[in-house]
């Protein structure tokens, strides 16, 4: 896990973070596509995803014990040594517009971005969404990806979370192996937020939809 998220990204970058995380499955130098990553890990029976939330991104395997070595060495390539080839960029482009669109076809998602803007306001990492808007999805660069990597991914501002069976002494020599080539940076820093509210605000988007969707809340 990386503690970084859509809260770490100005204006320009918004979006970047959750797009790094689709490119982590296209492809490293060992796995060299999405579909070697994904036949590696269908094969010992592993369920396996990634998130990207405003503070933080992860990246995870439930495998059986016994292939526990194998689940953390795909998860350490991707993590370490994605090629994010410029033609799966391309690509992954379409797919993440499909995302945004269908977020907006859902009544909660969309009341979730609308109250996060009216707490925090847009000009606020806090107040985007972590998608991103459409027009920096289609602008983003190979080049995006690598300075966001070297930026963010480092060892002072990554966990590595091992629970199940296993031996910690084997595991924890694993991990330093599979880990070890993380480049040392400072954690990123981000904005923080100091409300100056002084009154009720009101958000009001219609959408024709068969129900109203509500939500209240305080900046706490």
């Amino acid at each position: 896990m990386s503690g970084t998220g859509s809260r770490y990204e100005n204006e320009h970058e918004n979006g970047l973070a959750h797009f790094l995380e689709h490119m982590f499955f296209k492809g490293t130098k060992k796995r060299p596509s999405a579909r070697a990553i994904s036949e590696e890990l269908d094969t010992i029976g592993s369920v396996y995803n990634a998130f990207t939330s405003k503070e933080r991104t992860a990246y995870y395997a439930k495998v059986s014990s016994r292939y526990l070595e194998t689940a953390l060495d795909v998860i350490s390539d991707i993590f370490l040594n994605s090629t994010l080839p410029q033609k799966e960029i391309k690509k992954e482009r379409g797919a993440i517009i499909q995302e945004i669109d269908m977020y907006e076809d859902m009544p909660m998602r969309t009341v979730d971005n609308v109250f996060d803007a009216l707490m925090f306001g847009r000009e606020h990492p806090l107040g985007r969404t972590i998608l991103g808007p459409k027009e920096n999805i289609m602008r983003f660069s190979r080049k995006d990806f690598a300075i966001y990597l070297k930026r963010n991914y480092t060892p002072l501002n990554t966990v590595v979370c091992v629970a199940g069976t296993f031996s910690k002494k084997k595991v924890l020599a694993k991990i330093k192996k599979d880990f070890g080539g993380l480049k040392h940076g400072n954690p990123p820093n981000f904005i923080t937020f100091s409300s100056e509210q002084n009154a009720a605000r009101v958000a009001i988007k219609e959408k024709k939809t068969d129900q109203t969707n509500l939500m209240i809340g305080v900046p706490a």
